[in-house]
């Protein structure tokens, strides 16, 4: 998938028009050598869905569990504390492919909440149900490249990302495959590659793994047995086999598609995963560190982006206007996220990026999660974050206390105050997205299939 030298085509002239070619050198857009035109940088994003990041070894885990993408990450820019903007899937994925928080684009539940919020669950009880699709007024990162003349594709198995929530929109080949494992969506991309590189132009390629998600498999390979481990840690064992299996496809896409180092790769998750350090399991209505922080990586030598790691807060609403701008097209206007790429591009990470730095400790991070009627929000300014329900507010100092566990909330009614207040602009901001409700029937096959991965209640 390496980016070829090839002459001027029409595509490049409406991304003159659409204000999205570089006016100077700074990206791989334009002119080379004289009279040599290069075509944009191919961008492959994947998405990890439930991975958590503290199971991989750039992130402190003693096991190596993921050679490739530690290999990968010791090659990039590793972002330290990155967050999603829900503990969903759907919203924290629509978040990522379009720049902004679920009060914006639109999602803000998926397959889960609504089963759980429904009156009939039973087998042959419930026909039909209602889903909140991506805004018709919103661009999904899709659209954004096709726009700018990018081919795009994309393969996911989850069962939140597909046509229903108008995840599909943008893509000229667009294939789900509900639960299926990496080994599945790997051979089905090697099959897309041959159209992939006929189209001729620069491709945008999203993948979206569901590997790690429930239930947990035992891969032989990957997999350490111990019959002495409790219940939890076993869940934990089989969910880094998981990660083990995933990894090894990561490892043969990257080969087999020929990315280089003019090929922007970004790797995040949607949410973690919790094992009872809150007392329960999976991802469940909390808005804690263990389901809320993610990991985040982007490597693209031949963009200069260079290793090393980010301390500052960001988010999944960071990642559309760092990719435009890495790839040396303006971002986009209007987003929630901001660009992340002098970060990336810095040979010093904690230094010489002194107003870039202040603007990101400055900005507050959102959190929001819906389910039964319930709203969960929560936001993180600096090392603080609070949490906030119908049963009171939780208040945790991220520095002192990464794991969540003591509440500071009565020592610091000042600062709840603040953080509320936060939260409250947030919320009165007017918002209203042009949500698509879509009706989506409901057979037997396709509860089998959400009960297996404990989408039903």
């Amino acid at each position: 998938m390496s980016p070829h030298p090839r002459p001027s085509h029409p595509w490049l002239s409406a991304l003159a028009l659409l204000g999205l070619l570089p006016s100077c050198g700074d990206g791989s857009v334009g002119q080379d050598q004289p009279g040599r035109t290069v075509s944009p940088p191919n961008v492959v994003v994947i998405l990890l869905d439930t991975l958590r990041p503290d199971v991989l070894s750039f992130y402190g885990a003693e096991e190596e569990r993921a050679p490739y993408l530690a290999k990968l990450a010791a090659g990039g820019t590793v972002f330290e504390n990155a967050f999603s903007t829900s503990t969903w899937t759907a919203p924290s994925t629509a978040s990522m492919l379009t720049g902004m928080y679920p009060d914006r684009h639109g999602v803000t539940r998926g397959f889960l909440a609504q089963f759980r919020e429904g009156e009939a669950v039973e087998e042959g009880a419930l026909e039909q149900m209602e889903l909140l699709a991506i805004s018709s007024d919103v661009p999904t990162l899709a659209e954004r490249f096709k726009q700018a003349g990018y081919g795009t594709y994309a393969l996911a198995s989850n069962v939140n990302i597909g046509p229903e929530m108008a995840f599909d929109r943008g893509f000229d080949e667009f294939e789900r495959h509900d639960m299926k494992p990496a080994k599945v969506l790997t051979e089905r991309l090697l099959a897309m590659r041959t159209r992939i590189e006929a189209s001729g132009a620069p491709s945008f390629l999203y993948l979206h793994f569901n590997d790690v998600h429930k239930p947990y498999q035992q891969h032989p390979r990957f997999y350490r047995p111990d019959e002495e481990r409790e219940e939890t840690e076993e869940y934990l064992e089989r969910y880094k086999s998981e990660l083990g299996y995933l990894d090894s496809f990561l490892a043969r896409i990257h080969q087999a598609m020929g990315f280089d180092d003019d090929t922007l790769i970004v790797v995040m998750a949607d949410h973690g995963e919790e094992f009872r350090e809150h007392g329960q399991l999976y991802h469940e209505f909390t808005l804690h560190v263990e389901l809320n922080r993610i990991p985040f990586l982007v490597r693209a030598p031949g963009l200069r982006v260079k290793p090393g790691r980010v301390w500052e807060n960001v988010s999944l609403i960071d990642v559309v206007p760092t990719i435009f701008d890495l790839i040396g097209q303006d971002a986009p206007v209007d987003l929630d996220g901001s660009s992340l790429a002098s970060f990336c591009r810095s040979e010093d990470k904690r230094q010489g990026l002194l107003s870039e730095s202040t603007a990101l400790v400055q900005r507050p991070l959102i959190l929001h999660r819906f389910e039964d009627g319930d709203h969960l929000w929560g936001v993180i300014l600096e090392n603080w974050k609070l949490i906030q329900s119908h049963l009171g507010v939780l208040l945790y100092n991220l520095e002192t206390d990464p794991g969540e566990h003591d509440n500071l909330a009565d020592t610091h009614r000042a600062l709840v105050q603040q953080l509320i207040a936060l939260l409250d602009e947030h919320r009165g901001r007017g918002s209203n997205p042009q949500s698509m409700r879509t009706q989506v029937d409901i057979d037997q096959d396709l509860l089998d299939r959400l009960k297996a991965i404990g989408y039903v209640k």
